[in-house]
């Protein structure tokens, strides 16, 4: 099953860490899209998704059942588009949403409209996230196992199987996914579940890179039953395409601008990092600068293959582009069966009224040449470390735009190749140090100097 349709489009959501909520109750909810096509002679196509949930029995109604859309480019928790589901039964909730056509959804439920309670497995642990593939009309039952403090009672099963290429091959490092709980193939790609909750549930494979087709299949669970699933996927053809930005014609025009996407190959880790983001900076990759305004790469990506991006100085979240509609704009290609130019524009980095702080440090003396120097930023708890400009050989240089208008202020640390834990900057005395800024209207001009790195 191949998703050969073209389309491209900001995913507009929230503009803020609290989802952007839609009720359910009467006509299906399409997400709202801005009018940026690349072909705009053709329609964008929509399919009705028919979510139906079972919760569990004593689930408190008062506090609603919600349905989150995730975007693991921005960061799982950072910026959901949420939907209140309705009530059909006792202990179903329902929802009819429009998703465009040939995507790829991610998504999971909490009880109450906030991402923190989020729905748990039968075995105890925070739901990631679930995933569907929509190339046409689809009715998706699922069921959560326990909210909260909950503990998961009732019966369960078990799942094991192969993922196999259609030449019998084994297929390692594919993400599946049954009933909130996820894990990856094995080299001989084997994987295995327990504590499956008794019925029907869609299991779900993905290959991270798309180079093999995605498989969904709905999977009846028995009590104390091993249910066998022998997968086979076909494997992806390659489309060459060619981004060429636009960014704004300001001060940051030369800076450089990596492309951050929901592949490995653009820096999505596919796991829980810290402060809420999945990117590891420094696997995105930059983009070649032609002068002025322009830049542009060429990367290759599989037919068919749902592809999330954005363009950034930082990562996802910090440093990432914006627009007048969404602080956290994230586009969508679906690739098609062949080699493609796009043409993108920026259309701002910064559109609060929170001017850009420029930071620049100097770092010690014989620290090593081939070293990188991060920044870390800790607006509410540590976030991943973002990699800085070198200016010299004792100078580097940041460029904070976005997202501002969130904070009147922050920590911030410095630390060696990316490595916080281990390599942060320290004092004359050798302690462990906390910077501090404020945000406000004005542009700011900040020097530091490092004494020195943790040993």
């Amino acid at each position: 099953m191949k998703r050969i349709f073209l389309v491209i489009f900001f995913l507009l959501v929230s503009a803020g860490f609290v989802a952007c909520s839609q009720d359910s109750e009467t006509e299906p909810i399409t997400q709202e899209l801005s009018e940026h096509n690349n072909n705009p002679e053709e329609p964008r196509e929509y399919a009705e998704v028919k979510f139906r949930v079972r919760v569990p029995a004593d689930t408190d109604d008062g506090k609603g059942v919600y349905l989150h859309l995730l975007d693991e480019v921005t960061g799982l928790p950072l910026n959901p588009v949420t939907y209140h589901l309705t009530k059909d039964q006792d202990n179903v909730f329902i929802a009819n949403i429009g998703i465009p056509l040939h995507s790829v959804i991610r998504y999971r439920y909490t009880l109450g409209e906030s991402v923190a309670d989020t729905e748990l497995s039968a075995s105890g642990q925070p739901v990631r996230y679930r995933m569907a593939a929509v190339d046409q009309p689809l009715s998706i039952d699922d069921t959560v196992a326990a909210w909260g403090n909950q503990v998961y009672i009732g019966n369960t099963g078990m799942v094991q199987g192969h993922v196999l290429d259609s030449g019998g091959f084994p297929v390692g490092n594919s993400l599946v996914i049954i009933a909130g709980m996820q894990t990856r193939t094995n080299t001989d790609g084997s994987f295995s579940f327990e504590l499956i909750p008794v019925g029907t549930h869609l299991l779900t494979v993905y290959h991270p890179e798309g180079r093999y087709s995605f498989f969904q299949q709905q999977a009846t669970i028995g009590t104390d039953l091993v249910t066998p699933a022998e997968i086979v996927v076909g494997s992806s053809s390659m489309s060459r395409v060619t981004l060429h930005l636009t960014v704004p014609d300001d001060v940051f025009a030369q800076l450089p601008v990596r492309l951050v996407g929901n592949t490995p190959s653009t820096g999505n880790t596919l796991r829980d990092l810290t402060g809420g983001t999945s990117i590891a900076v420094d696997q995105a990759p930059y983009l070649a600068y032609h002068g002025g305004r322009e830049y542009s790469i060429s990367i290759d990506l599989p037919v068919g293959f749902d592809f999330r991006y954005k363009y950034s100085h930082g990562d996802g979240f910090w440093n990432a582009e914006q627009s007048s509609s969404s602080r956290f704009p994230v586009r969508q290609l679906i690739v098609p069966d062949h080699d493609i130019d796009l043409y993108d524009v920026v259309e701002s980095w910064n559109t609060s009224d929170k001017a850009p702080l420029s930071i620049i440090t100097t770092i010690p003396e014989g620290t090593p040449l081939d070293s990188t120097v991060s920044i870390q930023f800790r607006p509410f708890e540590w976030m991943e470390p973002i990699p800085m400009w070198r200016i010299d050989d004792q100078r580097w240089l940041y460029v904070l735009t976005a997202p501002l208008e969130y904070f009147t202020g922050m920590n911030y640390r410095y630390c060696l190749n990316g490595d916080c834990d281990t390599m942060p900057e320290v004092n004359q005395d050798g302690l462990l140090i906390q910077r501090k800024l404020e945000i406000t209207t004005e542009p700011q001009n900040i020097e530091d100097v490092i004494m020195g790195w943790r040993q």
